[in-house]
């Protein structure tokens, strides 16, 4: 059977043969917005912005959370710590300029490992430095120099744009002792951050709790397994404060990822999305993803790969083509610029082949053996996807851009491809593409341009994924998701000239920022 969409009675039957029985036995995207994984799909400290982002615990217990920062071209680590929250606490940190690259920065004083806001305690060569009256973690290109060069630029610059995991490792047990040193007392501070740093890194056993989670000794004490549901939402802005944008987003929400504790330590970049287990089975995963009202369970296990599961995170965002709008409005004293980010989450576990970073100084074998749904291995210039572009107004006309969409042409083998895991289109900045300007409104570097014609200063378009390979392999039910695993948005800025004329010179610039819309093209193998 090949249809492009599924119908309600094979729906019907994909989920009869899947046994779907509960929607808390798999992982899915949570429209609610809550989970226990949160994808921020873009951070930027490029062309004068800076993003800041929060992370909300809603839960009546304390959580031990993975926060990540993923560079934009390979998503190659460059940052991770441990975050300890207290019930109901929030979490807040800023992606800044930092000499040639970026860190994160925060005043908030809630309990990481390494402690950042006090100093950096268990950060190793200066990682943390003061940030005005506060501390900044910086971020690093270890992760692709040296034994893990994945043949890109290797410079700090590289670390400015990117995009965000927070993954949940487990529930703190509300009896044990780590959860009494997360939890805030009245005046908003922790108990003891210092004693969920020793317990990690110190030696002295005249410290109670000391080196419990260390090397070697017990990594889940005081933990219990999360509830599958997910109790984490976050959300994020990216501001620019010289021209007075906001562009605000709430992060992607997966609920039902984990049902263990995954409490690694600090220094390793595990856990990772490839860890989504279901409960009572560790080896395999399940997705179930929403088509037409419907839940379709999809199970995949390692399949003689050491990321093989991570395809049940890949389902989740499977789809053959994003759309949105664009506004490229240039009258009466006011200019729209139009952006959209495109985001591949899971990119990396099928294209990135190279060594990867673990944190400790070793290196692994290669992500996967599996390379769908993309269709090429990470290498100098990307891994690189063709997509074409089309284009309509508010009227209904329509056009495709000639050579699929980008301008100015690329050159080379693979016209009008995307090549890495964030990036943006732009629309009519033809000319930052020529000059090697980053984007206008985000700031990329890794961005692609379409060109409207006249009479398309307003309208909306779809990117196309067209590779006849991008599809994901068959699940255990027999299920085949085409397209390419995509998330982003599509930011806008309007810029009042009038205003700024005026004798006042009043700064009048207006940002809007909206998520994109996907679709679903799926098969039943028969």
């Amino acid at each position: 059977m090949k249809k492009n969409v599924l119908t309600h009675a094979v729906i019907a039957g994909i989920v009869g043969v899947a046994g779907v029985g509960s929607i808390a036995d798999a992982v899915n995207l949570n429209p609610d917005g809550l989970g226990q994984v949160l994808i921020y799909p873009y951070y930027t400290s490029q062309g004068g912005n800076h993003t800041l982002f929060t992370v909300v615990n809603t839960a009546d217990v304390g959580k031990a959370v993975k926060v990540r920062f993923l560079e934009g071209r390979n998503s190659r680590e460059v940052l991770d710590f441990h975050l300890y929250l207290s019930p109901h606490d929030v979490w807040t940190g800023a992606v800044v300029p930092n000499g040639a690259g970026a860190g994160v920065v925060t005043r908030d004083r809630s309990c990481t490992v390494p402690d950042i806001a006090r100093g950096g305690l268990g950060f190793g060569g200066g990682r943390v430095v003061p940030y005005g009256d506060a501390f900044l973690a910086t971020f690093v290109n270890n992760a692709y120099v040296g034994q893990f060069n994945d043949l890109g630029p290797q410079g700090l610059d590289r670390t400015r744009e990117g995009y965000i995991e927070v993954i949940e490792m487990g529930d703190l047990d509300p009896s044990g002792t780590p959860h009494g040193w997360a939890l805030h007392n009245s005046s908003g501070e922790p108990g003891n951050c210092l004693a969920l740093n020793r317990a990690w890194f110190s030696n002295d056993t005249t410290v109670p709790g000391v080196s419990q989670w260390s090397l070697g000794a017990d990594a889940n004490w005081g933990l219990t397994a999360p509830w599958g549901h997910g109790e984490l939402f976050g959300n994020a802005m990216i501001i620019n404060p010289a021209r007075g944008i906001v562009n605000a987003y709430n992060a992607d929400a997966i609920e039902g990822f984990n049902h263990m504790v995954l409490h690694y330590p600090p220094q390793d970049t595990n856990p990772s999305l490839a860890d989504v287990n279901n409960p009572g089975n560790p080896a395999v995963a399940t997705a179930n993803v929403f088509i037409a009202g419907t839940a379709v369970a999809a199970t995949y296990d390692a399949a003689g790969a050491t990321r093989g599961k991570v395809d049940a995170i890949t389902a989740l965002y499977m789809s053959p083509r994003v759309i949105n709008e664009y506004f490229l409005d240039d009258n009466d004293g006011v200019t729209f610029n139009s952006e959209w980010l495109i985001n591949f989450p899971t990119k990396r576990f099928y294209v990135d082949t190279k060594p990867s970073f673990r944190g400790l100084g070793i290196p692994a074998g290669p992500y996967t053996t599996l390379r769908a749904p993309f269709s090429r291995e990470f290498g100098a210039g990307g891994s690189c996807e063709v997509v074409s572009v089309t284009v309509y107004d508010r009227e209904e006309l329509t056009f495709r851009p000639e050579g699929g969409g980008f301008s100015p042409p690329d050159t080379g083998p693979d016209p009008d491809s995307l090549c890495w895991e964030a990036q943006v289109i732009s629309f009519n900045q033809e000319q930052r593409v020529i000059d090697g300007e980053p984007s206008n409104i985000l700031g990329a570097t890794y961005f692609k341009n379409v060109n409207a014609p006249d009479g398309y200063e307003h309208g909306w378009a779809h990117v196309n994924f067209l590779n006849a390979t991008t599809s994901l392999r068959a699940s255990a039910e027999g299920v085949v998701f085409h397209g390419l695993p995509v998330t982003g948005f599509f930011a806008t800025n309007a810029d009042n000239g009038n205003w700024a004329d005026s004798a006042d010179g009043v700064l009048s610039n207006y940002s809007a920022l909206f998520r994109h819309r996907t679709e679903r093209s799926v098969d039943l193998l028969s």
